[in-house]
């Protein structure tokens, strides 16, 4: 392993069964040769496993010991922030989830390993070889997960809203760090009164995706805020992040504006305390659900 991290030239975020699971396209040489990296103590912590017993078996292997590598990798654009984590060759990730014996993991966690070591790399692999694909991807697993077609459309649109958003960002100077945070929590206290952590708070969750655990208003709004955002730093020509951070604002207020209106028409909250966590989204149909067109 090198001792020195690599720089990502190409960062993407796969929603993967309810986890986010980073990774990094990364050049390796002077002759512009690429490889997407995959951070392994991410996988192996959604999955329940020991991180120090499965780092302990990466050094005893012959191959996995010598292509782990650091690369500086953002965890999520959401949390903000960037670290150096230990990564494979998205190549190898197959061979490194293939050697932990379901068997051996406790009961609870068998059918989730067993579901990795199915799925997973093809996932990843879809994310940079065929984004039609990866989409489809998703959209069959959010069924098995029991979300209504509705609520998949909303949700595939919202993460399409915030790679754009996250696009601009990037291009007007914003640290691709705790700034992401910072305005993402601008914009939902703008949109609904509360930042990203008090709307997981309200539903009860800890670990888990609180975009996954919205209703399709929730979606609606927040897709609102960031289309807004994105809109007004172009119209402004934002650069830095102070001048972000006013967009953000302003297109946070926009979006809160309208759901006011929204609930004022409705007579129904939009922010909700409802999560996904013990019931399916397409047994419970939400108001939206009930329009037809």
């Amino acid at each position: 392993m090198s001792e020195q991290a690599l720089e990502p030239i190409r960062e993407e975020t796969i929603d993967f069964y309810g986890d986010e699971i980073p990774t990094a396209l990364v050049v390796i040489d002077e002759d512009g040769r690429q490889v997407v990296y995959v951070p392994i103590r991410p996988l192996v912590e959604y999955m329940g496993l020991s991180w120090p017993g499965q780092w302990e078996r990466i050094k005893r292997d012959a191959v996995l010991s010598e292509i782990v590598q650091g690369v500086r990798v953002t965890r999520t654009p959401e949390e903000g922030g960037s670290q150096v984590m230990l990564c494979l060759p998205l190549d190898y990730i197959n061979g490194f989830l293939f050697g932990i014996n379901a068997n051996r993991v406790k009961q609870e966690l068998r059918d989730r390993l067993i579901t990795y070591q199915r799925e997973c790399y093809q996932v990843l692999a879809a994310a940079f070889l065929d984004p039609a694909a990866a989409v489809e991807r998703l959209r069959h697993l959010y069924r098995q997960k029991g979300y209504s077609d509705r609520w998949i459309d909303s949700r595939l649109r919202s993460i399409s809203i915030r790679n754009e958003l996250i696009d601009e960002w990037k291009q007007r100077g914003v640290k691709e760090d705790a700034e992401f945070a910072v305005l993402t929590a601008v914009i939902s206290k703008g949109a609904f009164g509360v930042t990203p952590a008090e709307h997981k708070k309200l539903k009860g969750l800890n670990r888990q995706n609180l975009r996954d655990h919205m209703t399709n208003e929730e979606l609606v709004f927040t897709m609102m805020g960031e289309l807004a955002t994105t809109r007004i730093a172009r119209r402004d020509d934002a650069q830095g992040f102070a001048e972000n951070e006013e967009a953000a604002q302003e297109g946070g207020e926009l979006a809160g504006d309208s759901r006011r209106k929204f609930e004022e028409q409705t007579g129904a909250p939009v922010l909700s305390s409802r999560n996904f966590l013990e019931q399916p989204e397409a047994q419970g149909r939400l108001p939206l659900d009930n329009n037809t067109q």
